[in-house]
């Protein structure tokens, strides 16, 4: 929650350019994720699938149990940081429900390819530290192609023009009010104009309401299993 509300102020509120505050949010992350993996390079070098650690108990552990925990701690940071560091450069780069739902399907689509590729490996014990050195620098990679997608797709607002909503861009007429809903349906039964009934007009409504809806879920990963 910190991480995400955190890099949310600065991708929202910090600079007047849009696209300004992407880079900025970019290079945060990207220090704070190189931070944090080497942390965990540091941590990992300790043990092995050969080599299990020992099991730690924070009752008992002390400051044993301190470095881990933080460490497992600062993993959460960084994936609900970069979670909403994606979940915002997805909805700058355009205005429609339609658009934006289908950047995010593939999003979590490759999200979800990855999960399922990530049971494979470590039931072929493939070494603890290949896994790391993989994330580390699939990870860093992308700083540097978000900040090109930052810098070439994300425009700054312009207020010059207002911006075209979901339903004018889709061709269909915006919903109407529940009041003018409720008179369009009074008038419904006995009247019909320029042979468009009310009740067309009504449904077309509607499903361009429908459609206006979507919703996002993230995923949260972790480390830490010789915790108890």
């Amino acid at each position: 929650m910190i991480g995400s509300v955190g890099i949310g102020y600065i991708l929202d509120f910090s600079f007047k350019s849009r696209r300004t505050r992407g880079l900025v949010g970019v290079g945060i992350v990207a220090v704070l994720g190189t931070v944090i993996w080497a942390g965990g390079l540091a941590n990992q070098l300790n043990y092995s699938f050969d080599k299990p650690p020992n099991r730690l108990d924070f009752k008992r552990c002390g400051s044993d149990f301190a470095g881990p925990f933080v460490l497992y701690c600062s993993y959460g940071l960084l994936d609900a940081m970069f979670q909403c560091l994606v979940y915002w450069v997805i909805g700058a780069l355009a205005d429609t429900s339609e658009t934006l739902s289908r950047y995010a399907g593939f999003y979590k689509g490759v999200q979800s390819a990855g999960a399922a590729v990530a049971w494979q490996v470590g039931k072929k014990k493939i070494p603890l530290l290949n896994q790391l050195i993989v994330n580390w620098v699939l990870t860093t990679l992308s700083y540097p192609l978000l900040a090109v997608l930052i810098y070439k797709a994300v425009k700054d607002t312009d207020g010059s023009k207002p911006a075209e909503d979901d339903d004018t861009a889709s061709g269909l007429p915006p919903p109407a009010s529940m009041k003018d809903g409720y008179k369009e349906l009074e008038n419904s039964i006995t009247t019909e104009k320029n042979g468009l009934s009310t009740w067309q007009s009504l449904a077309l409504n509607f499903y361009s309401l429908s459609t206006s809806c979507s919703s996002y879920t993230g995923n949260k990963s972790s480390i830490g299993r010789n915790l108890n």
